[in-house]
């Protein structure tokens, strides 16, 4: 994990396995050195750290207080399982729980039955665009993501027009990882991605764990 922090100052710092480089310099992170660990980091108090890694506590960093460490890619996560599990519950109430912690969140239908965009009061029946025109290269992610009610929280819907898709997609070259492709122009967007999978393994659900 690579997290790069952009300063004031001109120096360069990265955050990399557990070590923080100044220049080129290196010293050992004491334990999470203030650092709230998450998708998007805060840095809380990083002044004992550089105290005692180089006796300047912040002096010579200008707004040190403010950095902002972004996370290269989202954490992606995948729910999938059986009719009947909860998959739907899980990840709609999961998706809220982390959007209203402050962290930004893309939840992905890729369900046909359209439950978690319904879930979210989302009419799946009026979707001008939805995850079935981005696994066609129709649209790219963003064009297909909308907002939801919920702070920090949007997703990309579902309909029953997916169910075409399989079939679609079935002469496809590398159509195993269509879903991964098109994600990976938005994992820099979002804090966490979470996938609401179909009850079956077909190339719905192997897209979804390609991509995770």
């Amino acid at each position: 994990l690579a997290l790069q922090v952009d300063v004031t100052d001109p120096q360069n710092m990265v955050l990399q396995g557990g070590e923080l480089r100044l220049g080129g310099d290196r010293a050992p992170l004491p334990g999470h050195g203030g650092v709230r660990v998450s998708g998007r980091l805060d840095v809380l108090d990083l002044d004992p750290w550089f105290d005692m890694a180089y006796g300047t506590g912040t002096a010579g960093l200008p707004m040190l207080d403010m950095l902002d460490l972004k996370v290269d890619q989202g954490e992606l996560l995948a729910i999938i399982g059986p009719s009947g599990v909860g998959k739907t519950t899980t990840s709609v109430n999961l998706s809220t729980y982390l959007a209203l912690s402050g962290e930004k969140v893309l939840l992905l239908d890729i369900d046909p039955q359209g439950n978690a965009t319904s879930g979210l009061a989302i009419d799946k029946s009026a979707l001008g665009s939805s995850i079935y025109n981005v696994l066609l290269d129709q649209l790219t992610p963003s064009d297909a993501t909308i907002a939801t009610q919920v702070q920090n929280l949007s997703i990309i819907p579902s309909n029953i027009n997916l169910t075409g898709a399989e079939v679609e997609l079935v002469g496809a070259i590398g159509r195993e990882y269509k879903l991964k492709k098109s994600l990976n122009l938005v994992r820099n967007d979002f804090d966490f991605i979470i996938i609401d999978c179909p009850p079956s393994l077909g190339l719905l659900t192997i897209n979804a764990l390609a991509a995770a």
